[in-house]
């Protein structure tokens, strides 16, 4: 019997649901494919059963398996790949992404409010202006962002910090120099809060992204922690190609002299 491992504060049928929906992601039940009964499933996964019945329903409510009576559960549809949202790790991805963006709503605002830095992020700024809004596509909701901005870079737009994207406003002050950019990603189940911010189910899969921006001084006028849903990213990086392992070779290697004995 495989025992599921329980992650704190994430429902044990949203885990299993999520691993249930990875198998149709990944290919391994295609459109048509039959499930186990309810009750293998639970004793492969040492849930109860009452647990595998709401995976299940969770996943006919998003299309993608269908219960037919006394037949069994059945792959109804492949997930649409909705991971618009790639989290580029260079400044051309940042710029990107912006673009199509637009803030929904603030949550919250004030000014005073230290972020917390993380080693590598830069020296605090004298004061922050905090902001805390829910970002949309296409009037869908898709992350909540803690916003903490210079307040000196806020006082010189206000009202164009509060409506807009803050990175765009940023790239539109030509005297502003973001030098260095510092970002952190974790994976972890959505808290009650942020599911009902984000519109989805309490422990669905959130990446959290922090962000903190250096100017020229090392100074990090802008630190922002990212929810992101689970369902609309995923992680874009280009390696450099791998050195020349022929050329390093030949570098390596020395001629051997007439004096020099192989053995």
């Amino acid at each position: 019997m495989q025992t599921r491992n329980r992650q704190a504060g994430v429902p044990l049928y949203t885990q299993i649901a999520s691993t249930l929906r990875a198998k149709v992601d990944s290919g391994q039940w295609e459109v048509g494919d039959q499930l186990a009964s309810i009750e293998q499933l639970s004793r492969e996964y040492g849930v109860g059963i009452s647990t595998v019945r709401q995976a299940i329903g969770t996943l006919e409510e998003q299309g993608l398996l269908e219960r037919v009576h006394g037949r069994g559960t059945f792959v109804r549809a492949v997930p649409r790949d909705m991971r618009w949202l790639p989290l580029g790790a260079d400044w051309d991805s940042l710029a990107r992404n912006i673009e199509e963006l637009t803030p929904r709503q603030v949550l919250k605002e004030s000014s005073g409010e230290q972020p917390r830095l993380n080693a590598g992020d830069g020296d605090p700024a004298p004061c922050y202006h905090y902001i805390r809004r829910v970002h949309e596509r296409n009037g869908n909701p898709f992350s909540v962002v803690r916003l903490y901005l210079d307040s000196r870079l806020f006082r010189r737009a206000p009202q164009r910090f509060r409506e807009e994207l803050v990175m765009q406003v940023l790239k539109d002050m030509p005297d502003v120099e973001m030098a260095g950019v510092r970002q952190t990603l974790l994976v972890d189940g959505a808290d009650r809060e942020q599911a009902e911010d984000l519109q989805i189910g309490f422990g669905a899969p959130v990446a959290l992204l922090h962000r903190a921006i250096q100017d020229g001084a090392g100074t990090a006028i802008y630190v922002a922690d990212f929810v992101y849903r689970g369902d609309v990213v995923r992680l874009d990086i280009d390696l450099p190609p791998e050195p020349n392992r022929d050329q390093q070779t030949q570098t390596d290697l020395k001629p051997l002299s007439d004096k020099e004995e192989i053995r």
